[in-house]
């Protein structure tokens, strides 16, 4: 950590410093999977690894900005080994993306599919719930910080949205649920705190003041990389299940309207009904993927 705040400090650029703030983010997350710090890493599979997990879902653009970055920092912190990425790397990194990009779309139906192999029902929900739309606003922190009375179980509400009826069974189980069983290659059960007042409980400890405070945003990027990896599925990130629910009610809109919103008529759509003044690009190719399907 030393090395990345001190090459922070030495950067003068604003918007540099934000996209190695949001590189660093992702380097955390992965380093909490393989239990390694990233600046140890040497091997190409490894240097590898850390570009693709960085640049999942990247254009052709973005995947060279990111190597570029990195690229930087480690040269900064004397690791020449990620200069044995080639051109031809890079090429294969983005031909992937293009195949993800296929699938970012995930219908209601497809997810509950794919939930039903998982045994938590709290990580059921987390799906679930943001492909309903919550976090559209604050993503994890969305999630994170929902509280049991926040739960309209009788209106089927939450933030103010409407969730569908399996969604609410679930989440009605999850509050329910007294235990968590690790994700991962060993098991583990892990006892709640029932007086916690969050959805989504915490591991009691000293730090979590035995479970009564909130997951932090880290450890629920990690909770989440291991439900993508116990799923198998490089598509089910928080992002596209937020963006999904979009999709349908950009869709059903313009259903209403008879025809495909313009580019500033979808601008405009998406900041009043959601607050979104990003993703237009994303929203509007998963729209037409979709449509695409149904014809």
């Amino acid at each position: 950590m030393k090395y990345r705040d001190k090459f922070l400090s030495n950067i003068e650029s604003e918007s540099t410093r934000k996209s190695y703030e949001t590189l660093f983010s992702k380097m955390r997350e992965l380093e909490k999977v393989l239990n390694k710090n990233i600046e140890d890493i040497n091997t190409k599979r490894e240097f590898l690894l850390l570009l693709d997990y960085c640049a999942k879902g990247n254009t052709y653009n973005s995947v060279n900005v990111k190597y570029s970055l990195l690229k930087r920092y480690y040269n900064y912190i004397g690791n020449k080994n990620i200069n044995l990425i080639t051109k031809y790397d890079l090429n294969k990194i983005i031909e992937n993306n293009k195949e993800y990009e296929e699938k970012r779309y995930i219908s209601k139906e497809e997810l509950i599919k794919k939930v039903s192999k998982l045994e938590n029902y709290s990580d059921k929900a987390i799906l679930l719930l943001a492909r309903n739309g919550i976090g559209a606003t604050f993503e994890a922190k969305d999630l994170i910080e929902l509280k049991i009375k926040d739960i309209d179980f009788k209106n089927n509400i939450i933030y103010n949205k409407k969730i569908d009826d399996y969604t609410m069974y679930i989440v009605k189980r999850a509050v329910e649920e007294k235990e968590y069983v690790s994700l991962g290659t060993y098991e583990k059960v892990i006892i709640y705190n029932p007086n916690s007042q969050y959805l989504f409980k915490t591991r009691p400890t000293k730090g979590t003041l035995n479970g009564l405070e909130p997951l932090r945003t880290s450890g629920f990027r990690g909770r989440m990389q291991k439900i993508k990896s116990e799923l198998q599925d490089d598509s089910i990130i928080l992002s596209n299940l937020i963006l999904s629910n979009v999709v349908d009610k950009v869709i059903d809109y313009q259903n209403e309207l008879g025809r495909e919103l313009t580019q500033s008529e979808l601008r405009y759509y998406l900041k009043d009904e959601f607050g979104l003044t990003k993703n237009l690009y994303d929203i509007r190719k998963m729209t037409r993927q979709k449509l695409n399907k149904l014809v």
